[in-house]
């Protein structure tokens, strides 16, 4: 039994024990991501992000982690066009019990919002039925993108810091205390990056030659032994988090799944 997480009440922590049971950690080639279960017209659907199942044609198989193994899973795959980065994946059979959950809802400036995943192959535990929970974090909603491919809105930002692992993963909120009312608005896409220079080891210099502003801008640095080092700029960049999570809206998944309504039925739909 797992000792990790004691569902006690139906939502602890704004960790919804409903949501929480529908998130799957899955491999579909070389990529490990994260995707989650929503139902619509009584019928079950697999989202992720596009990239995760990137090696997949219109079908295909993923892994989805039981205990200490992927379990095979044949599966359609429906993807958005242009740069919106979600698909939606559907197996021929219910994948995860189906407890309720709302999608879309209000998005409004500087609202918390949470999100649920696997970072770095990290999560809480595997419980009874075998599948690991999977861990949270949180962002402050900054505002919406434009992008090629779909309408202006179609893409979240959240102030937050997102980790590979996450991609694929629900971005929701809780307006009430109840786990019913927990509302899922976005799917995990990736985060915002920068590329920045990387620098090498120069010679020793005096502290007395070292100006502040030599430090602030990376011109010199002192090591843990209280030296001070000149720093050299290379030719080579590396991308640099900026703490911009990058999220893709439900809708566009919703929008996928009225064109290919053919989801498995549900055996124990509770609601949407």
């Amino acid at each position: 039994m797992c000792c990790v997480v004691a569902w006690t009440t139906a939502v602890v922590a704004h960790y919804p024990a409903n949501l929480a049971t529908r998130v799957l950690k899955i491999r579909a080639g070389n990529e490990v991501g994260t995707a989650f279960t929503i139902e619509v017209d009584r019928r079950q659907y697999i989202l992720t992000a596009k990239h995760i199942v990137a090696s997949l044609g219109t079908e295909g198989t993923i892994g989805i982690q039981v205990g200490s193994r992927f379990n095979a899973l044949n599966v359609k795959v429906f993807r958005s066009a242009g740069e919106v980065d979600v698909a939606v994946l559907i197996a021929p059979e219910q994948v995860t019990d189906s407890m309720p959950i709302n999608l879309a809802g209000e998005t409004l400036i500087g609202r918390d919002l949470f999100f649920l995943g696997f970072p770095h192959d990290h999560s809480m535990g595997i419980p009874t039925d075998g599948r690991p929970l999977p861990l949270l974090k949180k962002g402050a909603f900054s505002g919406m993108l434009a992008i090629e491919g779909g309408e202006p809105g179609t893409k979240f930002v959240l102030d937050g810091h997102n980790n590979p692992g996450f991609s694929g993963g629900p971005v929701y909120y809780i307006p009430e205390p109840e786990a019913s009312s927990v509302r899922v608005i976005a799917v995990i896409s990736g985060y915002l990056y920068t590329w920045e220079p990387t620098y090498e080891l120069g010679e020793a210099v005096p502290q007395a030659l070292v100006r502040p502003e030599d430090l602030a801008n990376r011109r010199a640095v002192k090591l843990g032994n209280g030296e001070y080092h000149q720093l050299k700029a290379t030719k080579h960049l590396m991308p640099q988090n900026t703490g911009l999570v990058v999220t893709c809206t439900i809708q566009s998944d919703l929008d996928l799944i009225k064109m290919n309504p053919i989801g498995p039925v549900v055996s124990n739909s509770q609601g949407e």
